[in-house]
Order: structure tokens, then C-alpha cells, then sequence
């Protein structure tokens, strides 16, 4: 892959991914205990919780030591993520938006929100909407920065897509830990707290931007303004994998040096892949395969046009959603 597609890769996994102790001690499931419960506490909580710490996040053969401050009050909800090792860089997600700040770029990249998860990775989960494509279980308990865990485990009845292990706050049912695992059940990628404070007084201001930004440039996509699934291209998805489906109707455009770009994303309720469908440039677009870490991509030009999928997926479901894209006249 020529460095112009490493870039290129780049930018698409940013938008769309952007942005989790010890081991399980013995314990089994308590009476009355229901995972569907457990799964309603942790949306709550990452919605209606201020509070602070700091997140190790392990994956390809890397380790990265993140800040997060999520806040809430008067009906808002805040949270920025700062890097404290290698680059520096911020994500600052509000009730409207997603912006990254990136020192290294001199650049601030600010885009509409999608979803509303809290913990980096992880969208606000249904029991029901994932036990066609995943088994769901409780597993036990352990300890994750100094705190009381359950554990549940997502599971996958297929390949085509990872297993998860959460840890869930025993007080709180804040996410402490996300383990993602492969198809053999080895962890590929790994987020956690080392430190967590919950409280209720964090002002809110304490969750804007920490970064001076004087200076940098400002990238800044707005919601297209076309109705639903109305494109600049014609084109559609013929069949999904099981259990895939578009997020919402709605697809994103954005100008980049005078043409068009289009991205939707397409889920199962836990993974996301987002599709990036744009005009065919002479060079520097991904063609087949590529992996970091937990992110797979897949990338493919058809006609004039130019296909590439991203997400915390295997390298053959960012394939199938790729080629399921298809142009018409």
C-alpha cells in the first residue's frame, strides 16, 4: 500500500471509528441477574455519569495511555479524550458533534455526531437487537482499577465478526474494560481504565478542549442536505452479510478538494463499518486488503468509482460490505 493510501486509510478510519485489569476471579452468575439488565444499566450510565479518568488501550502491538473527562448538566452530555503518549491528539464529542484536534497536522477536524456512545469503541447496546449474530452471557466477576466487575460475554455465531468481554462497574455499571477477541478467542485489541473517579461535580467545562488550536486549519463536514439514502452516485448495496444492515437512512457527503465523497455506516449493533464511496482518483487510493490492529480495511474501484469500507471487523466482512456495493447507471 503506497504511503498516499496509508494517509488516505487514515483519515477514513479516523472519521469513522472515532473514537477500553486484572483477570476474572471465580464467581458465577447470581439469581436474578439478567444480561439484558446489566446492558441497560451500562447505556444508562454512560449517559447520564460524570466522570473522569485514565484508559490503557493495547492493539497492534502498541500501547497508548488516553484521558478521558465525560461530563453532563442542564441536559447537555460532553466528553473529550486526550492522548497523554506519542502524538498528541483530542476527540471532544458533544450532544451535536465529534471534533479532533491534531497538533501534528495543525488541523481541527469537526464532524456531525452519529450515534451516542460514551466509552471509546463501544455504542449503546440491545440484548435483543444482538442475539441473532452474537450469544450472550454473564461470565463471572473480576477486578479492574481497583474496582468490583461482572463480566459479560458477547460472543459471535459466526466469523464475521469479533467477540467482546466487558467489564462492567459493579456500583456504577460504568465500563471498566472491553476486551475485543478474535476467532479463536485471543485478545486483538484491549481498552480499560487504570484510574476512574464518578462525580457528580465535575463541572461541565471541564470536558472542552485542553489543546490550543491558534493557527490551525479547520476541516468541517456538514450533514448532506440531501433526503434519505438520496445520492450524489447511483449506486446501492445488493446483499449485506447476516446481520448488517445501514445505521440510518441518511447519507453523509462532504467536499474534499472539489469532489464529492459519501459515507454511511453499516452495523450489526456492535461492530460498525463505515463506506467511503467517491469519485476514482489517479492515485493514492487503497486497492485490496489492509489491517491495523482490530481496524480492517478493503478497498476497490469500479469504473469511475472508488469503494473502501473500514471498521473493528475481519478483513473478509470489510470485503463482503465492499463488494456489495454496486453501481447502476
Amino acid at each position: 500500500m503506497t504511503r498516499a493510501a496509508e494517509r488516505s486509510l487514515f483519515h477514513k478510519a479516523l472519521q469513522g471509528l472515532v473514537l477500553s485489569g486484572l483477570l476474572a476471579g471465580p464467581g458465577g452468575v447470581r439469581a436474578g441477574e439478567d444480561v439484558h439488565q446489566w446492558l441497560e444499566r451500562m447505556n444508562r450510565a454512560m449517559r447520564q455519569l460524570s466522570y473522569e479518568g485514565e484508559l490503557i488501550y493495547q492493539h497492534d502491538r502498541r500501547v497508548e495511555v488516553l484521558s478521558l473527562v465525560h461530563t453532563v448538566g442542564g441536559g447537555l452530555e460532553r466528553e473529550r479524550i486526550t492522548s497523554l503518549n506519542g502524538h498528541p491528539r483530542e476527540v471532544i464529542r458533544d450532544n451535536e458533534s465529534v471534533t479532533c484536534i491534531l497538533p501534528g497536522m495543525k488541523a481541527v477536524s469537526v464532524d456531525p455526531r452519529r450515534g451516542s456512545g460514551g466509552f471509546p469503541s463501544l455504542l449503546p447496546l440491545s440484548a435483543e437487537e444482538l442475539s441473532d449474530v452474537y450469544s450472550l452471557s454473564l461470565a463471572g466477576e473480576g477486578r479492574v482499577a481497583g474496582r468490583g466487575a461482572r463480566i459479560l460475554d458477547i460472543r459471535p455465531r459466526d466469523r464475521l465478526r469479533y467477540g467482546h468481554r466487558l467489564y462492567l462497574d459493579v456500583e456504577q455499571g460504568l465500563p471498566l474494560k472491553l476486551d475485543m477477541l478474535d476467532g479463536e478467542g485471543e485478545p486483538i485489541a484491549q481498552i480499560m481504565f487504570s484510574r476512574l473517579k464518578v462525580d457528580p461535580g465535575i463541572p461541565y467545562e471541564a470536558s472542552g478542549p485542553s489543546l490550543q488550536t491558534e493557527g490551525y486549519s479547520l476541516i468541517k463536514h456538514e450533514k448532506g442536505a440531501a433526503g434519505p439514502m438520496e445520492k450524489a452516485f447511483n449506486w446501492s448495496f445488493s446483499r449485506l452479510p447476516k446481520g448488517f444492515r445501514v445505521n440510518n437512512q441518511e447519507v453523509r457527503r462532504e467536499e474534499i478538494n472539489g469532489d464529492w465523497q459519501e459515507h454511511v455506516v453499516v452495523t450489526d449493533g456492535l461492530a460498525n463499518v463505515s463506506v467511503y464511496v467517491e469519485k476514482r482518483k489517479a492515485g493514492g487510493d487503497l486497492e485490496g486488503p489492509s489491517r491495523m490492529g482490530a481496524v480492517s480495511a478493503f478497498g476497490r474501484r469500479s469504473g469511475n468509482g472508488q469503494i473502501t469500507a473500514v471498521g473493528e471487523a475481519p478483513v473478509e466482512t470489510v470485503r463482503l460490505i465492499a463488494e456489495a456495493v454496486e453501481f447502476t447507471p
